[in-house]
């Protein structure tokens, strides 16, 4: 007999230990509550088995459900008393009622029950919980009993496990053992790797050497690497051998069930570094501070790296004594930031503002700062910072080039930067065989700081596919008698694309894909419910567009390949559909419809998901820049101006922004089209490979 220390409560003694037992010791607790009390014999120590005597004081006991979640429970079912039945059982629970079912439990001493033996422990200690049922199927009282049975399981197992980032890499160290009864020593064992898919360890095997005896623990290290594992828990089952089983065949070999899971550290530094924000210090001068923050290793980075992206783009900084930073090879277009002994030497953790940078441009804003985090002159990771200072003169944006009937036609805006007011732009294209092009367009009176636009640029022969083509845009202020007082002037160039203008008209599968292509929706600078909308599909002389632009009375019909504007009357859901209609060589006709759903904000959203390429142009390499999205997976596909898809990606993207490297100098210069599926928005930028 054992004897038993209880926790007493109003409706339920819980056997906490037990040792040499006097029942009359617990006698006058029982009296003053339903008579429910435990007896246990312990006939087999060294396996963690005992009998269980149960003491029924109450004639509506139904039976007993003894379970535990610390271990398994293992019974001989013929060890039960013969008043009970077995009524269920799982690998850790059994339920006894009375033989006759119908019948309460009768009242007094069951001696030795059940035999019960608890295996597969796994917390130390056990609790197991006897539930007492009353005939409705209500638990009346709840006794506890606590063991503490060996958790040691019987094959090789996992004793502790630690894992951090080194260098750039995620290492794992950890302590296995081999159990005190194990049957053989261990030769060779190997981490069946389970979750997440594509992870390696590095070493994938090990060969221990003198091999782990029974009862000996011994600490290894693995390098884990994968794509975007950080985050995720790494899983797996040990699998041990009494010798290299690719060598010997018939080597003694087990595991056990246990997963064993941890979660992975993020050790790509990029991940964990970045623009934290940018601070205008000084628009008139185009001057900022920027904000970064380095949560990896605050003594792993040795310098930052500041580039202009842009052509026709200078900065300069203005680093004062004291600043913790030393200013090196200094270009004009480029600098570095080298930490001094204030930082210790190296780039500091946590959030830190870089001395002010004054940048100096004649493109159109924006202008882009590369920033290039390093280490011992390698460039390990790189975030881009956008500014958006105004150039002298002015500037275009949001064109496009698209193909009209034999020729090219160019539609976009400008914007008078110049600090007068403008009533003229004159375009004078820089090859004189364009002359013919060059032209004078009214733009009203634009105010200093007012967009014009969208219009148009014919482009034709002796111009080709692939030419780059330059004009000069110079913004004229006009006298009350028409004559031209203040002017200023910029470049503009554009790659022009493969119209393929002697291709065949047909109604086939080709035209009803272009449709399907889908439109191009751009919000029209300086309008807040305008935009400007384009087929994303090339089509022909024999086309003919009809757009609906919210209701079936908004109607435009225009050429194939044109652009057309409408101002929306305010926030809120459209329609917009576009159908082409096409007579082919043939003479037959056809039509297809494409429609689309757009929401009209009612204030202009800078928290919209957006993208940018630069350079554009560019030579085949060139960065996609993502801001104001969620953490996580972008996907990315880029077609070529036969609409072929010719890269497909999944990028993951940050929440303070992202830029993504891409390169498509073996495809080719040409036009191509990025679309980008951002929080469930679809952007489509063009981008030109020269």
């Amino acid at each position: 007999p054992l004897e038993a220390l209880f926790d007493r409560t109003d409706n339920s003694l819980a056997l906490k230990q037990f040792q040499a037992i006097d029942r009359n010791i617990i006698s006058e607790y029982w009296r003053q509550i339903i008579d429910y009390n435990l007896l246990i014999t312990n006939n087999t120590p060294n396996q963690c088995c005992f009998d269980l005597t149960l003491n029924n004081g109450y004639d509506q006991t139904q039976g007993v459900s003894i379970y535990t979640s610390d271990a398994d429970i293992d019974f001989d079912i013929a060890s039960i008393d013969p008043l009970l039945m077995l009524q269920g059982s799982t690998s850790n629970s059994v339920d006894l009622v009375h033989i006759d079912t119908s019948n309460p439990l009768p009242v007094g001493t069951i001696n030795d029950a059940i035999e019960i033996c608890v295996n597969n422990v796994v917390n130390d200690p056990q609790t197991i919980y006897v539930d007492w049922y009353d005939m409705e199927s209500m638990v009346v009282c709840r006794d506890s009993i606590i063991l503490h049975c060996p958790v040691e399981p019987d094959c090789l197992y996992l004793q502790s496990d630690s894992i951090y980032c080194e260098n750039g890499e995620t290492i794992y160290d950890f302590t296995i053992c081999n159990p005190y009864d194990a049957e053989f020593d261990v030769a060779y064992f190997t981490l069946n790797n389970l979750t997440p898919a594509g992870i390696v360890a590095t070493p994938p095997v090990f060969n221990p050497s003198p091999a782990i005896a029974a009862g000996e623990c011994r600490s290894f290290s693995t390098t884990l690497s994968g794509t975007d594992i950080g985050g995720e828990t790494f899983c797996f089952q040990l699998v041990a051998h009494e010798a290299d089983p690719n060598i010997f065949t018939d080597a003694a070999c087990c595991s056990l069930d246990t997963l064993y899971c941890i979660e992975i550290p993020e050790c790509d530094p990029c991940r964990n570094v970045g623009v934290l924000e940018t601070a205008d210090t000084d628009p008139e001068d185009c001057c900022m501070e920027i904000t970064l923050f380095n949560n990896y290793d605050p003594a792993f980075f040795d310098e930052l790296m500041i580039c202009a992206v842009d052509a026709g783009t200078t900065v300069t900084v203005n680093n004062t004594i004291g600043s913790g930073w030393i200013t090196s090879g200094y270009t004009g277009t480029s600098f570095s930031l080298l930490p001094d002994a204030v930082f210790g030497g190296f780039v500091p953790g946590g959030n830190f503002t870089l001395p002010e940078i004054c940048v100096q441009s004649s493109v159109a804003p924006p202008t882009i700062l590369e920033i290039k985090w390093m280490k011992d002159g390698e460039v390990l990771c790189s975030d881009l910072v956008e500014n958006f200072c105004d150039p002298d003169c002015g500037y275009h944006s949001e064109d496009v080039v698209e193909c009209g009937n034999e020729e090219w036609i160019w539609t976009g805006f400008v914007t008078n930067t110049s600090g007068f007011d403008v009533s003229e732009l004159h375009i004078h294209f820089t090859d004189p065989a364009l002359a013919a092009y060059n032209q004078v367009i009214s733009t009203g009176l634009l105010l200093d700081g007012q967009t014009f636009g969208p219009f148009s640029i014919n482009i034709g022969a002796p111009a080709s596919a692939g030419d780059v083509v330059c004009w000069t845009a110079t913004l004229h202020e006009v006298g009350p008698n028409g004559e031209l007082l203040s002017c200023c002037n910029f470049q503009h160039c554009v790659e022009l694309p493969d119209c393929g203008f002697q291709e065949e008209c047909l109604c086939d599968e080709d035209f009803v894909e272009a449709v399907a292509d889908g439109i191009i929706i751009t919000p029209l600078g300086g309008y807040q419910y305008g935009y400007t909308l384009a087929n994303f599909g090339a089509f022909g002389e024999c086309d003919q567009v009809q757009w609906y632009l919210g209701s079936p009375d908004d109607v435009i019909i225009t050429a194939p390949n044109v652009s057309v504007t409408n101002t929306f009357p305010g926030p809120g859901t459209y329609w917009i559909c576009v159908k082409v209609f096409r007579t082919d060589v043939n003479g037959v006709q056809c039509e297809e419809k494409y429609c689309y759903q757009l929401t009209v904000p009612a204030i202009a959203d800078d928290n919209l998901p957006d993208a940018s390429i630069f350079p554009n142009p560019n030579n085949g390499e060139f960065d996609i820049v993502m801001k104001n999205q969620v953490e996580g997976d972008v996907q990315m596909e880029i077609y070529d101006n036969a609409h072929r898809m010719v890269q497909s990606e999944t990028i993951y993207a940050m929440k303070n922004g992202t830029s993504y490297r891409v390169q498509l100098n073996e495809l080719g210069t040409g036009l191509y089209f990025v679309h980008l599926n951002i929080q469930g928005e679809r952007v489509i930028r063009k981008v030109i490979v020269r």
